[in-house]
């Protein structure tokens, strides 16, 4: 986010020393605005598809150590038997 700093204060400095009209000026923040939304529209999308992703790994592990144990519970039984 700090490029985003750095791009509102120079759009600030640059208009504070009549280097750009206030029409440039207001279009820069727009713009600015607009990419700092899209930026963090993206973080939440990933952030989403990660939870998402960490959601089935850990089903993932859950079922194949559930599948581990019930194979053990078997073993032991076969074992008991002798």
């Amino acid at each position: 986010m700090d490029i985003y700093k750095d791009q509102l204060e120079a759009l600030e400095e640059s208009y504070a020393k009549g280097e750009i009209s206030q029409t440039s000026y207001i279009e820069g923040l727009k713009e600015a605005k607009s990419a700092i939304i899209d930026n963090l529209t993206s973080l939440h999308d990933l952030n989403k598809e990660m939870v998402d992703y960490y959601k089935e790994a850990l089903a993932s592990a859950q079922e194949e150590l559930s599948n581990f144990t019930s194979q053990m519970e078997h073993q032991t039984s076969v074992l008991e038997h002798y």
